[in-house]
């Protein structure tokens, strides 16, 4: 032990004695990442309506003052987010390659900021923004591609940190806590319309604020001097993010509203769209409750059946989809959009509202009947008591596949499905960045010589970015596991110190409960992902489970900080009693 706290000692003199030395290398590692940033390999699916292109051509309209472009079936079928932050990047004049790079330095500091109340050593806190900063999940995979999962995890970091912050210093003047629940405040409703599946996050920030809020009242149920505007305002901080989901579905809404004449953050999971499946996939059609087909045709059958409304529509594009698992949403809108809809919110609305009328009314009349079985939400599907347990084992094996970062190698990414050189240069125009064409593509335009050696420039730079970056998520492969297991350790450890002596102040809770929730909501997320694939047979090994669960990667890094943080102290208290026994002797 002795040994442990005085290499913790004669560390922390190097690092000062050389601190401008090191504060230059500091520099200069941020600004390689920068380097990293504006060099990196983009992934990009030109024809993906439903995915990045969709919300380039919203980012686009909103750049020309649209607000989300004209209506189709394309618009307000996912959350309005991502374009929002493209906009704000196109008017700032701000390349998306810097906007990247800040979101994940002011992840990195308000993490390793938000956890100074225990770890009072400037240096240490350096090495947890780094270690932040440098992570895979800012590096490749998702990242890589510009599309709403690229945000995910950095911005679930930084409210994370807002909690874990407020959490921290809940007894300290409301000057120290306010600006923490301004980033509470600004970020969880703009990651609330980033995905229509956001509600995993939920518990995690009801439960923390509520925790943050019965702590601060245990605490200073006797203390006199705590004034009631100094405890309505730690309740109100410690709810902001809450606040926050309500304000930005409210702005959303109205802004959609005054556009389509339709009030709602986005159609596909709210509105009688969604009700009007709902209505569909709860048909039962006879078959095995646990179908990998949500919507069968025979549902679709006896669904025309009772609902004149749906019977008149143009179902063909609805049989060219697969019915397996939530294609069925995408199938339902292609048919309304064939059927003349699609062209007035109001009145689309209007239409799914009438077959969802005329659905129910022949659940009534016991014309059709209902599947048992349990439903989440509207647009998901029915499943088995066998069903629901299913993903157990897959989320447990999705929190230690994220502990060892294989998805996020980088490849020489070029563009796929390129027709033109218009839309690339819709890309590079909002992105602020260079795209790298094929080779086939460049015979295909009849490329001359200098578009051809750009080109061939562009990629000596990609391929010095793949090299590097390879190397520093080669370094994370191996350390990450290790980091792990020391993390575990050290939870275990400070754990049984804390219960066996008594050991309850000095941040202990504090840490263990802010792990625990990390874990819980890890388990949550992948459960919930995990159970939704069942259709597409997904694992927790899968190259979509994972890039549907990114946010859990930079989650498992947080559980490694604070793990290892729990080790130090526990070997610090060790040194210290020791030091203490010597004393009395």
């Amino acid at each position: 032990m002795k040994n442990v706290k005085n290499i913790f000692e004669k560390c922390n003199l190097f690092l000062n004695k050389h601190k401008k030395v090191f504060l230059v290398i500091f520099v200069i590692l941020i600004l390689a990442r920068l380097w990293l940033f504006l060099t990196m390999n983009w992934s990009i699916e030109m024809d993906s309506y439903y995915d990045s292109r969709l919300e380039m051509n919203s980012a686009v309209s909103m750049g020309a003052s649209e607000w989300g472009g004209d209506y189709s079936k394309f618009i307000l079928c996912k959350g309005l987010a991502y374009p929002i932050f493209l906009t704000v990047l196109f008017f700032m004049r701000i390349p998306y390659p810097v906007g990247l790079f800040l979101l994940v330095v002011l992840s990195a500091f308000l993490f390793a900021r938000s956890l100074k109340p225990v770890v009072k050593n400037d240096w240490l806190r350096k090495l947890i923004f780094l270690f932040i900063l440098f992570n895979p999940v800012g590096m490749g995979g998702e990242m890589a591609y510009p599309y709403r999962n690229a945000l995910m995890p950095m911005v679930v970091l930084i409210i994370m940190s807002a909690i874990l912050a407020v959490y921290l210093r809940r007894g300290a003047r409301i000057k120290k806590l306010l600006p923490w629940g301004l980033v509470g405040l600004i970020f969880t409703g703009f990651f609330w319309n980033l995905r229509e599946d956001s509600i995993w996050f939920l518990p995690f920030i009801l439960v923390a604020a509520l925790i943050t809020i019965l702590h601060f009242f245990i605490e200073h149920k006797k203390d006199k001097q705590i004034s009631w505007k100094k405890k309505a305002a730690v309740c109100f901080i410690a709810l902001m993010p809450l606040v926050s989901i309500f304000i930005w579905n409210t702005g959303i809404s109205v802004a959609n509203n005054n556009t389509y004449g339709i009030y709602t953050t986005q159609d596909r999971t709210k509105t009688y769209s969604a009700k009007a499946l709902g209505a569909l996939i709860r048909i039962d059609d006879g078959a095995d409750l646990e179908s990998d087909y949500w919507v069968s045709d025979e549902a679709l059958k006896l669904a025309k059946e009772v609902s004149p409304t749906l019977a008149g529509l143009n179902l063909k594009p609805f049989d060219d989809w697969s019915k397996v698992a939530d294609y069925s949403i995408w199938a339902f809108r292609d048919s309304m959009a064939a059927s003349g809809y699609y062209k007035d919110a109001k009145e689309t609305d209007e239409v799914y509202k009438k077959i969802y009328d005329e659905l129910e009314e022949g659940f009534k009349s016991g014309k059709l009947k209902r599947k048992n079985g349990v439903q989440l939400s509207d647009t998901s599907g029915l499943y088995s008591s066998n069903e629901m347990l299913k993903p157990i084992g897959t989320a447990f094996k999705s929190l230690i596949t994220h502990a060892f970062y294989n998805e996020y190698k980088v490849e020489l990414q070029q563009l796929k499905n390129a027709r033109n050189e218009s839309d690339i240069i819709l890309y590079e125009d909002q992105l602020g960045v260079n795209l790298l064409r094929s080779d086939e593509y460049l015979d295909k335009i009849n490329a001359n010589e200098r578009a051809r050696r750009v080109n061939e420039n562009l990629k000596g730079i990609l391929r010095k970015n793949k090299k590097i970056t390879n190397g520093m998520v080669l370094i994370y492969n191996i350390i990450s596991p290790i980091l792990l297991v020391v993390a575990t350790i050290g939870i275990i450890a400070r754990l049984v110190t804390m219960f066996t002596r008594k050991q309850f102040g000095d941040y202990n809770v504090e840490l263990l409960v802010f792990v625990l929730g990390i874990v819980a909501t890890i388990l949550f997320y992948s459960y919930t992902v995990g159970l939704w694939g069942l259709g597409f047979d997904l694992t927790a090994d899968s190259d979509l489970f994972k890039s549907y669960t990114t946010p859990q990667t930079i989650m498992v890094s947080c559980i490694e900080v604070i793990g290892i943080i729990c080790l130090v102290k526990t070997l610090q208290k060790g040194c210290d009693k020791k030091k203490i026994r010597r004393k009395k002797k």
